[in-house]
């Protein structure tokens, strides 16, 4: 469990309380995972469409995608509870 999850909790009876919320939220983390990879997938076809390399603002098209992926990927990291 990433450390993020307990930025504000003041006490070591805040941070248990926290990680037990966040733990009995497991299963729904792991259907949102399985979601946001539906996404990322998405977001990659569409990315690679040859229509796309047509674009006259392709550069940016292809950073807006990559940034969309990496921030998707950053919420997998925060909500993937193993490890």
């Amino acid at each position: 469990m990433k450390t993020v999850w307990f930025k504000d909790a003041r006490s070591g009876e805040e941070k248990d309380t926290r990680r037990l919320q966040v733990q009995t939220a497991g299963n729904a983390f792991k259907v949102l995972t399985g979601i946001l990879e539906d996404k990322i997938k998405d977001k990659e076809s569409e990315r690679n469409l040859p229509k796309c390399y047509e674009l006259p603002s392709y550069a940016a098209f292809q950073a807006d995608a990559s940034g969309y992926i990496r921030a998707l990927r950053e919420v997998q990291s925060i909500i993937e509870l193993e490890g």
